[in-house]
């Protein structure tokens, strides 16, 4: 990805009893218009991290391991009280993280 932004689209479904479900759409390409792909590493998406907190500029708490590139969705559970705020980013084939700075949030009853 040579930290080109990945186009996700992401979106925070219903939330209740302390969870939140991020949704989101596997990008096609990146930025710069490169198609993703497995011809190199560095075009070739292998998983997402998402980061998480509370105060919108530090969502900085990641999840303890790589989510696979097959899912487009996570639940939180046992969030408290409060607005949440997420961010997902694309892995590529050599472990460098997209440059994607679309946080959403939720408010949390």
């Amino acid at each position: 990805m040579t930290r080109a932004t990945a186009l996700l689209t992401i979106i925070v479904g219903s939330s209740s009893g302390g969870s939140a479900t991020l949704n989101w759409t596997a990008p096609i390409a990146n930025s710069l218009g490169q198609s993703f792909n497995n011809s190199t590493n560095d075009r070739t998406i292998t998983g997402y991290h998402i980061y998480f907190g509370v105060n919108q500029s530090q969502v900085v708490a990641k999840l303890s391991s790589m989510v696979s590139v097959s899912t487009t969705s996570y639940t939180f559970t046992g969030l408290t009280p409060g607005t949440w705020y997420f961010l997902i980013v694309a892995i590529d084939g050599n472990g460098n993280e997209s440059t994607n700075l679309t946080t959403v949030s939720k408010v949390i009853s």
